[in-house]
C-alpha cells in the first residue's frame, strides 16, 4: 500500500487518466512535501487524513472530478501561486465547483486559472500583529491614567470630606462614589 512509503516525499501522478477516488492512505504519509494528482479523473472527494499531511508546500488538484469542500488541508509557501490549486473556478463542469478556501489558485472547467485573491485578513495577517500590539499598548496606557486619575479622585474626596467634615450630607450620601463626587462638584 502507499501508506507504508514512510519516506515518500514527492509523489507525481499527474497526466496519468487514473480513473479511481484518492486513496485516503496518501494521507498516512508524514514526509510528502509534494503531491500533483492534476489532470486525471480522480472522483468524490478528497479524503479527511490529508489534514495530517503536515509538510506540503506543493498540492495540485486541478482538471479532475472532484467534488465537496476541500477542509483542514495546510499547504505551507502559499507565497508561491501554484502551491495548492483545485477546481474552485467557474464555470464548472459539476453543478457546484469544488469549494477551496485555502486554494492559492482556482481552475474551471475552460482550464483557466486565476489567482485566488486571499481574504483581507489573510493578505494583511502582518497587520494583525501591530494592530494587536497597538491595542495592548492603548489598553495599557488607559489602564495606567485611570489608577492615576482614581488616585487623584480619592485624594479630591479626601480633601473634600476634610473641609465639610465626615458628617457632611456630601460624604454621608455620596461616600465613595466616584461619579457622584464629579457630579456634585460640577
Amino acid at each position: 500500500s502507499i501508506g507504508n512509503l514512510s519516506s515518500l516525499e514527492l509523489l507525481h501522478l499527474n497526466d496519468n487518466d487514473i480513473k479511481l477516488t484518492i486513496p485516503a492512505n496518501i494521507g498516512e504519509l508524514p514526509n510528502l512535501t509534494s503531491l500533483k494528482l492534476d489532470h486525471n479523473s480522480l472522483s468524490g472527494t478528497l479524503p479527511a487524513s490529508f489534514q495530517d499531511l503536515q509538510k506540503l508546500v506543493l498540492l495540485q488538484l486541478q482538471s479532475n472530478r472532484l467534488i465537496g469542500t476541500i477542509v483542514n488541508v495546510t499547504v505551507h509557501g502559499k507565497e508561491n501561486n501554484s502551491s495548492f490549486i483545485s477546481d474552485c473556478g467557474v464555470p464548472s463542469k459539476f453543478l457546484e465547483p469544488v469549494f477551496c478556501e485555502a486554494c492559492t489558485m482556482c481552475c474551471n472547467t475552460n482550464e483557466e486559472c486565476h489567482v485566488r485573491d486571499l481574504p483581507v485578513f489573510q493578505r494583511y495577517e502582518w497587520a494583525w500583529g501591530y494592530f494587536f500590539i497597538l491595542l495592548l499598548g492603548w489598553l495599557l496606557l488607559f489602564g495606567a491614567s485611570s489608577v492615576l486619575r482614581r488616585a487623584e479622585d480619592v485624594t479630591e474626596m479626601e480633601e473634600v470630606t476634610r473641609r465639610t467634615g465626615t458628617k457632611s450630607v456630601y460624604v454621608i450620601i455620596l461616600g465613595t462614589n466616584r461619579i457622584g463626587w464629579a457630579l456634585a462638584a460640577a
